[in-house]
């Protein structure tokens, strides 16, 4: 049972009656709930019948309207403000159907959540809030949890479960990684820093509140970013308990990934830009894995393949190493000596710290400015002029530089 208290105008503020209710408004159904004390004026009844008479079926609150709501244990008491309230009620006032807010409403339960907009409808029976409209400081409906700020042209909130759903130019910042005040950990994936906020906007948002899983959606591209690192997909899924992640549709994503130079051992950060039809980022495993129309542009040079798996530092946000497999072909600059490379097979692996490709197929095909080279097996390095083919047949030629 829930307890409803209202508290209509100050002394001596005007009342006025209920008008009749907006042209394709939704009716609720009734719900169960004691309705406590309320000060404000009965409206007259917006249209005459021959029914028998249904006594009290709508009020309205105006100037200074507080409204008070003690949910069941253990959520917190709700408290919505605004300059008028209007009130569906069953006859005789035995249960509120919902309750509509305008002129600017604020929503907030316990410390942990407040919601902002110029209007608002609260379905008592679907325990749903409502919010739509640009209030005086031209700001979006908005909602605050401890996780995220989300806004959208219309934002819809179940305050029990804390499950939301946003609509249209929609925006949310996610706060750096914490626990709840219930102890719940949130994770932020590991492709962003840990203590920083990140950013997203899409055409729409849902978040489950007990998964604690948002999912943007864009008919052209959502985009989830901090700084320089940036996703992009027609669907972007994040999970705040495992700081997983999936993003599916035309996906580009930019990484700011450390590396090591090997030869002077300084830290430097690089730019890695991959493009696919599907991402799937798994925390644990710190593994990012693109399908389907692979692009790679990074510090391992340009790779195309079927799939390809980053696998990052376990203690940097670095890259450690870099699977592909599916008509794979590398290009990249090569050495002074070798010049640009070219290179294709069916797998590929590149060890991050010592710079080392190997290259699987059947065959593998290398070829760079003097070489050529065909086998089953191929290893070279990023920046050392050595190259190791062990396979059924190699072949080595230096047709292209036309020496002896």
């Amino acid at each position: 049972m829930k307890a409803v208290t209202i508290q209509g105008p100050a002394p001596g503020a005007r009342q006025t009656p209920a008008a009749p209710r907006p042209s394709g408004a939704k009716t609720a159904r009734p719900a169960s709930g004691a309705v406590g004390p309320a000060s404000g004026s009965v409206g007259p009844a917006s249209r005459r019948s021959s029914a028998p008479p249904r006594g009290l079926t709508s009020l309205r609150f105006s100037e200074h309207v507080e409204y008070r709501e003690t949910p069941a244990a253990p959520a917190s008491p709700r408290v919505a403000r605004s300059p008028q309230l209007d009130l569906t009620v069953q006859p005789g006032f035995a249960t509120v159907d919902d309750a509509w807010f305008t002129g600017g409403v604020r929503f907030e339960q316990g410390a942990t959540l407040q919601a902002t907009s110029r209007e608002a409808k609260y379905l008592m029976k679907q325990g749903q809030l409502d919010l739509t409209g640009v209030d005086d400081r031209g700001q979006l409906p908005q909602v605050v949890d401890e996780q995220a700020t989300i806004q959208g042209r219309r934002v819809v909130m179940l305050p029990d479960t804390r499950n939301i759903q946003a609509f249209e130019a929609v925006q949310a910042v996610f706060r750096p990684a914490q626990k709840r005040a219930d102890g719940t950990a949130l994770k932020t994936p590991g492709l962003f820093a840990q203590d920083q906020p990140a950013y997203a906007t899409a055409d729409t948002l849902d978040y489950d509140g007990a998964l604690s899983r948002a999912t943007f959606r864009a008919s052209g591209r959502a985009k989830l970013w901090q700084g320089e690192t940036t996703i992009y997909g027609q669907m972007i899924d994040l999970d705040d308990k495992t700081g997983n992640l999936r993003a599916t549709g035309s996906v580009v994503s930019t990484m700011m990934l450390e590396q090591t130079d090997p030869k002077t051992k300084r830290k430097e950060k690089t730019k890695t830009i991959a493009s696919a039809d599907r991402l799937d980022y798994d925390d644990a495993s710190r593994r990012a894995v693109y399908t389907q129309g692979v692009r790679i542009d990074g510090a391992q040079g340009h790779l195309t393949s079927d799939k390809a798996t980053l696998t990052l530092a376990a203690q940097t946000n670095g890259l450690d190493r870099l699977d592909a497999a599916g008509h794979v072909e590398l290009r990249d600059p090569g050495t002074a000596t070798t010049g640009a490379r070219v290179v294709t097979g069916e797998t590929l692996t590149y060890t991050a710290p010592d710079e080392k490709y190997l290259v699987r197929g059947h065959p593998v095909k290398y070829t760079d400015k003097s070489y050529e080279t065909t086998c089953d097996s191929l290893t070279f390095w990023k920046s050392v002029d050595k190259i190791v083919g062990d396979g059924v047949e190699r072949t080595r030629t230096q047709a292209k530089s036309g020496r002896k």
